[in-house]
Parts: structure tokens; sequence; C-alpha cells
């Protein structure tokens, strides 16, 4: 039950509220009845099922056999150089399948550059000048003053 105080000395129920808060706790207990191994299970195969879960985890396991490969037989690479060229196959991939939308795919590379290790302006400086910026910035006041 809801109880309204609308001055410090008169208060009311509100009348419509308490079936709206029986059929919350009676939504709540389904949810949790269906939340058992079976649901959890369905849940699992619905992720399994999703083609973007799938293209993903494909690419990964694909490029983590690249990399492991890289490991055993190049001597020539360092570990930086192994990670950056694995970054590089699992990039190259994610644009071939369109996991993701391609700006983003973009802009990934270059966070996973920083979090191997390298400088935000050495990871960013080959596609983030100022110039480019300018002209994104740009184009995108321009389309928010076409719209308005």
């Amino acid at each position: 039950m809801e109880i309204v105080a609308e001055s410090m000395e008169e208060e009311h129920i509100v009348p419509g509220r308490v079936d709206q808060l029986k059929r919350r706790r009676t939504l709540l207990n389904l949810q949790s009845d269906l939340l058992d191994s079976k649901a959890r299970q369905h849940a699992i195969y619905r992720l399994y099922r999703n083609s973007t879960f799938r293209k993903f985890g494909a690419g990964f396991m694909i490029v983590s056999f690249i990399h492991l490969l890289l490991f055993l037989f190049a001597d020539g690479l360092n570990s930086g150089g192994r990670n950056v060229f694995t970054l590089f196959l699992f990039i190259i991939y994610l644009w071939v399948s369109e996991t993701f939308p391609l700006p983003v795919t973009a802009l990934m590379a270059g966070v996973a550059l920083v979090l191997l290790g390298e400088e935000r302006d050495a990871a960013f400086s080959s596609y983030a000048s100022d110039a480019v910026f300018m002209i994104l910035g740009s184009l995108i006041m321009a389309q928010g003053i076409s719209k308005s």
C-alpha cells in the first residue's frame, strides 16, 4: 500500500496504486521462477544464435590462433610487435565481417593501441590530426543547422 501525505495532518491511501503493486509483485515472482537452470541454458543458446556474437567470437578465435602461431614461430618479432600485428589482423577481420560499424572499428584500433601501452598521441596521430577534427566538426555543425 502506498500512503500519500499532502500535508502533515491528512493521509489517504491511493486505491489504484495497490493493484499496480500487486501486479508488479506477481511479475517479479514469475521472473524469479523463470530464471532457473533451463532458462539460463536457453539464454546462452539465444546468445550463441546472435550473429554479432558469433562473428565476434569467430574472429577472436581465428586471431588468437594466429597470435599463438606468431608466438611460437616468429622469432624476429618482440612481444609488442606480435601484439600489434595480432591487433591489425583482428581489426581487419572486424572490418571485413562488419561486426561493428566501420567508424567504431576504426576507433577501436586506436583505443586498443593505447591499452597495449602505446602513447595516446602516437596511437591516434595516424588518423586524428587537427584538420580532420576541424572538418568533422564543421560537417556536424552543418548537419545540425540544416535540420533545424
